[in-house]
């Protein structure tokens, strides 16, 4: 109601005593967690997030910061470490995306904003967020496009699926990666990425740009360096015409000898801007 509405705007947090409790079966936003601890204690100007733990099958979180009071204005600040086994499902969990397997890394944040802890919006956030993972796949596109963050649509852009390169059967069933970091600021509704490096057996993609989460757009910088030694053995196949011991010698000798020449000559640099739903590549 709207009384309501006008007793939580009131709520500040030096009337909060101190608070230390434990939940076993903790349920948000239609999203169940199975053990969430909470630890606060009071602070002349606001309170202290001392603690907030959780711990689920599929991710474990540790936090803590603080809640405010600067002015007539509440500022909350939040710090803390993610890490997951299946980085794919907790996404899937969190109603992110689905459209990422497995995947095993963990994840720092240091975030802040002008209001309560439970008010957080695009454009009030600014912090940091770095990732580390490895061991994942990026598969098409599912039928959730619209799945929150724009997750989905740029988890495709990685993926090369609308790049103009003709990678084949390699990217078919998706992109698989060894290994993906990212470094991101986060700042007046927008997602600085610093760089994104996602390598796997097909290609090492590289990114810097913006992502605009309010408006929605994209200003990326692309690179794209296939791996030579995923297509060898398409190449080597043909070359052999139907010779298994040509076609082994063929990627042996391209594999060992020309591989890091042809690396090196076969970057591709892409700019993309526009929309999420519907982005303009350009070829550089």
């Amino acid at each position: 109601s709207g009384e309501q509405q006008k007793n939580t705007a009131q709520f500040v947090p030096q009337d909060l005593p101190p608070l230390h409790f434990t939940i076993n079966d903790f349920r948000y936003d239609n999203k169940k967690f199975n053990k969430v601890e909470f630890i606060t204690n009071p602070q002349p100007k606001g309170l202290e997030i001392s603690e907030i733990t959780i711990v689920d099958p599929k991710f474990d979180l540790i936090a803590s910061g603080d809640w405010s009071v600067i002015g007539a204005k509440q500022r909350s600040v939040l710090r803390g470490k993610i890490g997951s086994d299946d980085i794919g499902g907790l996404l899937k969990q969190l109603e992110l995306t689905d459209d990422l397997i497995g995947g095993e890394g963990e994840a720092e944040f240091a975030l802040k904003w002008l209001d309560a802890p439970y008010k957080p919006t695009l454009a009030k956030v600014d912090g940091t967020f770095v990732i580390n993972a490895s061991n994942g796949q990026i598969i098409n596109l599912s039928g959730k496009t619209e799945a929150k963050l724009g997750l989905s649509r740029f988890l495709n852009l990685l993926s090369l699926r609308h790049l103009s390169l003709d990678l084949g059967d390699l990217t078919k069933k998706g992109f698989g990666f060894d290994k993906l970091e990212g470094d991101f600021e986060i700042t007046s509704g927008n997602v600085f990425a610093k760089k994104i490096i996602l390598d796997g057996p097909v290609a090492l993609v590289i990114a810097r740009g913006r992502i605009g989460l309010i408006a929605k757009n994209y200003d990326i910088n692309l690179s794209v360096t296939p791996h030579i030694t995923s297509s060898i053995p398409i190449a080597a196949t043909i070359i052999s015409a139907g010779n298994p011991l040509i076609g082994l010698v063929s990627w042996f000798v391209a594999d060992k000898i020309f591989a890091p020449v042809i690396n090196k000559a076969t970057t591709y640099s892409y700019h993309i801007t526009g929309s999420w739903a519907n982005p303009t590549i350009k070829k550089i």
